[in-house]
Order: C-alpha cells, then structure tokens, then sequence
C-alpha cells in the first residue's frame, strides 16, 4: 500500500506542472493624464539548457491625456504558450507603443533537419478612428523556422514594432498568440469580474 501510495503521489507531481495555468484579466477607466505600461513574457523549461528560458516577451506603452478605456486579458495555459489581446479606446491626445519580439529557443532538429519546436507567433492590430474615418489592420503569421544562432543564444528572432499618435477618437483591437492560437482573429479580452467591496472586505 505504502508503495501504491508512493507512486500516486510521484505521479501528481510530475503532472502538476503540466495542469499549469495562468489567466490575467485587466480593466482601465481613467481620465486626465495617464501612463499605462505592460511587460509580458512567456517561455518553458529547455532541456538543452537545464534551466526555464524565455521565447517571447511583448511590451506596450500608453500615453493618454484625455479619457483612455482598456480592458486586457493574457491567458498562458501552458509552457511556451500565450495569447495577449486587448480591446482600448479613447479621446484627447493619445499614443501608443507596442513591441512583440519573439524567437525559437531550442534549435533540435528532427530526422528530416527540420526544427523540432519553433515559435510560432501570430499577431492581429485593428486601429480605427471615426472622425475623419480612418481604418489600419495588420496581420501576421511567422514560424521562427530559420536554425541560425544569434549571439544571445537564440534562433531565428523576429520582432514587430507599432507606433501611433492620434488625437482623434480612437478604437484599438490587438491580438497576439504564442504558440497559440493557430489562426489570426481578434480576440476582444474578457473583462473582469469586479470584486465584492473597494473597502472594508
């Protein structure tokens, strides 16, 4: 029996890490002047390496002066994998900076030369403005495929850059997937619950 028990106990924790999960859900409603950063990574344990590394990490920075709205929901149900979306609108003065760079850490190839574990990073911006009417969508799909070492120890690293400024009322809509999801759609972010009482719980 005490083996038995032993044994369930050793298999629990070998599988905990794997139930692993993580979900972040943010509300913003601010007025006047207001900065609003975020830093994001996500990575896994590297075998090669013996220790957790990183394999992607998304920044974004917001400046607002007037009224700013955002709702933010990062979801990491497992090792390597994310999904960050964001639904933000506003007036007044505002910008906005994001960065997402992402790269393969482990370079194992499988029998055919072919990498075993790539990044794979998806990426969905909307910005629109209504007066004057004003619409930019990008997307982007990108394995880190390419088995080239750079001198930080990585491979094939790709980052993606959006700036803007705008005074005009705006709507911004953005997406990004780490390992997941495979397809590219906005995923407007859950908005939180509100807790029972600000004060006195």
């Amino acid at each position: 029996m005490k083996r038995i028990l032993s044994a369930l106990v050793a298999l629990v924790l070998l599988a905990s890490p794997v139930l692993a999960f993580t979900d972040i859900d943010v509300q913003l409603y601010s007025q006047g002047t207001t900065n609003y950063a975020q830093f994001a990574t996500v990575g896994g344990y590297d075998s090669t390496e013996h220790s957790n590394q990183m394999t992607a990490s998304v920044l974004e920075e917001i400046y607002n002066k007037g009224t700013l709205v955002l709702s933010k929901s990062i979801d990491n149900p497992s090792a390597w994998n994310m999904v960050e979306s964001q639904a933000v609108s506003g007036s007044g003065s505002t910008s906005i900076e994001k960065l997402v760079v992402w790269w393969t850490e482990d370079s194992s190839l499988d029998c055919y030369g072919n990498m075993k574990w790539p990044t794979v990073a998806n990426i969905y911006t909307e910005f629109v403005t209504l007066n004057p009417p004003f619409v930019e969508k990008i997307e982007i799909h990108n394995t880190a495929n390419l088995n080239v070492e750079d001198p930080a120890g990585q491979f094939s690293t790709s980052s993606f850059v959006w700036d803007t400024y705008t005074t005009n009322d705006f709507s911004f809509v953005e997406s990004v997937g780490i390992n997941l999801p495979f397809d590219c759609t906005p995923e407007r972010p859950d908005l939180p619950d509100m807790p029972d009482c600000l004060m006195g719980c």
